[in-house]
């Protein structure tokens, strides 16, 4: 699990307009494809999230479903744990906050929260790890978990 159950999601700021084609898990942060040549409009194929190999690209926000790939004719996407399939639609949250286990160091309240590679959360802004896109606001709880506040657009 990699998000727990408890959000805050400012109005409109749940971005489903991007396909993943990969799997990956909630709680990391997602990025714009460098070769996206997408119109942005909702039904566009062309219009793809990526997981950052290093901490480079521009981050979208973070994703809020599992992209999983399962053999649907043997089973069923499990909609309680927000599944959806390898080339489907992703939901990535783009201001809120919310809980994840996807971050690497030790976060404090107020640390600034930046993506690094594979899109964990990092206090560090070493290396390329330089684009903002949150702010931690706990400590980690007894599960390891800690609350972010999510914003991008703090650059």
């Amino acid at each position: 699990m990699a998000l727990k159950p408890t959000r805050i999601t400012a109005y409109g700021s749940d971005d489903v307009r991007h396909f993943m084609a990969v799997t990956a898990e909630a709680g990391i942060v997602v990025t714009y494809d460098a070769s996206d040549s997408s119109s942005g409009n909702l039904d566009d194929p062309l219009s793809v999230a990526i997981i950052p190999t290093g901490a480079v690209g521009t981050p979208i926000g973070v994703l809020t479903c599992n992209v999983v790939n399962k053999d649907l004719t043997q089973t069923h996407l499990n909609a309680h744990k927000d599944e959806v399939q390898v080339n489907g639609k992703v939901s990535i949250m783009k201001r809120g906050q919310l809980q994840t286990d996807q971050y690497t160091g030790s976060p404090t309240p107020g640390d600034a929260a930046y993506f690094a590679a594979l899109g964990q959360l990092t206090t560090s802004a070493a290396g390329d790890a330089t684009y903002r896109v949150g702010t931690f606001v706990s400590n980690p709880d007894a599960d390891g978990y800690v609350v972010v506040d999510v914003d991008p657009q703090l650059n």
